[in-house]
């Protein structure tokens, strides 16, 4: 329907949406290639928050695969954003840890 529509709004809430069930449907390497074409989406939206909040579930599929590199770099791409005056606090230090990963920040 987005498709249909030519809206990339549209688009990208459906791409972002599709992920999300493809996470949770445990099938996380179809779901980093629709996360990723959303986040890319939302990027050239300047939806700095949107692609962070999909960065997070990047970093959900990519642990899902036990590639925990890649889960920390979309991690702390998206604490970059959430940390800025403003944004929603989701990785406030604890203990010097991110409070999405549990694992030391890097900076």
């Amino acid at each position: 329907m987005a498709s249909a529509y030519g809206s990339s709004g549209l688009e990208v809430v459906a791409r972002q949406a599709r992920g999300e069930v493809l996470l949770g449907e445990s099938e996380a390497a179809e779901a980093i290639t629709m996360l990723r074409s959303a986040c890319r989406l939302w990027q050239e939206l300047d939806a700095k928050h949107s692609a962070a909040k999909t960065r997070v579930l990047l970093a959900q599929a990519y642990r899902a695969l036990s590639d925990e590199d890649a889960a920390q770099l979309e991690l702390d791409a998206a604490c970059a954003v959430f940390e800025r005056p403003g944004r929603f606090p989701l990785c406030r230090p604890e203990s010097g840890r991110s409070a999405v990963s549990g694992r030391w920040r890097r900076r």
